[in-house]
């Protein structure tokens, strides 16, 4: 029998539905995942990481972080 486990909770201060993409300006991959967003017209938040510090939770670029379930 498989041990359910427990999601990792983290305090993000996002309100449900929101989206923040931890990165930097000049990563190909989080250029991309932005380029994703903006064409299915999802709305999020990008935290340059590269001149400010980010969340201890960010280990690579890039992180994205959503709250809540949204289908796009």
């Amino acid at each position: 029998m498989m041990k359910k486990t427990s999601a990792l909770k983290v305090k993000t201060g996002l309100t449900a539905g929101g989206i923040t993409v931890y990165g930097s300006p000049t990563c190909p991959w989080c250029k991309k995942q932005q380029e994703y967003f903006t064409q299915k017209g999802v709305s999020f938040e990008f935290t340059d990481c590269s001149s400010q510090a980010c969340p201890d939770f960010v280990k690579a670029y890039p992180t994205t972080v959503s709250v809540g379930f949204i289908n796009f």
